[in-house]
C-alpha cells in the first residue's frame, strides 16, 4: 500500500493489521509513515494499551532514539512485544516442538487435543491457515505463526459456541410447556421495568 508522499506499507492481509494501519495514519500528522514520540504514545492511547509504570514511554523512546521517528515497521514490532500474549507463545510452541510455527498436522493435534474438534483433516487446517495467517510465506507453507494463531483464536473458527446451533437444531414443533425457556426477568414486562405488566404473550413475539 503506498501513501501519496511516496512511502511504501508491506500488505496487509487481515482486518487486524488493517486497522491498526488505519489508527496508525491516523496520527502521523504529516503523513510521511513515521511517527513521532509524541504521535507514537497518541496511537497506543487510541489503541486502548495504557500503562501508569511509563513502560511504554521508555519503550517508545528506545525505538525513536537515532533518527527520533518510528516508522510503520518499528511500530508493528514494537505493538508485538508489548501485545503479545505469552500463554499463546507457551501453547504454541508445545504442539510446535519449540517452532515459531505450527505446521498443518500440528494445528490438527491442537485442535483435536485442545478445541476438541472432531475429524479435523488437513484441508480445514488449511483454511484456518488460509483464514487467518496474516504472513504470506507462512501461509503459502502451510503454517500458522503466532500472530495467525493469536488471530484463530479471537475467530470465529476458534469459537467456543457450536456452529451447527446457528441454526435451530432441535424439535421445535412441541407446546410450550414442553420447553425450559432460559429468560430474563424483563423478558415478559409489557412496558417499563418498574410499572408495567406481565404477560406471557411477550414470549411468543
Amino acid at each position: 500500500m503506498r501513501e501519496e508522499s511516496g512511502f511504501e506499507h508491506k500488505p496487509i492481509t487481515n482486518w487486524h493489521y488493517q486497522w491498526l494501519l488505519e489508527c496508525f495514519n491516523l496520527v502521523d500528522s504529516n503523513r510521511d509513515g513515521r511517527l513521532t514520540w509524541r504521535e507514537a504514545l497518541q496511537l497506543f492511547d487510541r489503541l486502548n494499551i495504557y500503562d501508569s509504570s511509563g513502560k511504554i514511554q521508555d519503550m517508545v523512546q528506545r525505538a525513536v532514539e537515532g533518527s527520533g521517528q518510528l516508522d510503520w515497521e518499528g511500530f508493528l514490532g514494537l505493538y508485538r512485544t508489548i501485545s503479545t500474549r505469552q500463554d499463546l507463545v507457551v501453547l504454541l510452541k508445545k504442539y510446535s516442538e519449540g517452532k515459531d510455527f505450527l505446521s498443518a498436522a500440528e494445528l490438527a493435534q491442537f485442535l483435536e487435543k485442545e478445541q476438541k474438534v472432531e475429524d479435523c483433516s488437513r484441508a480445514l487446517c488449511l483454511d484456518i491457515i488460509a483464514h487467518c495467517e496474516p504472513r504470506e510465506d507462512y501461509m503459502l507453507n502451510g503454517w500458522l505463526g503466532l500472530d495467525g494463531f493469536t488471530n484463530y483464536l479471537m475467530s470465529h473458527h476458534g469459537d467456543i459456541f457450536d456452529s451447527s446451533h446457528h441454526a435451530v437444531h432441535q424439535d421445535m414443533t412441541q407446546p410450550l410447556s414442553h420447553y425450559y425457556i432460559a429468560t430474563s426477568h424483563n423478558t415478559y414486562l409489557q412496558g417499563d421495568q418498574l410499572l408495567s405488566e406481565s404477560n406471557v404473550d411477550m414470549y411468543a413475539w
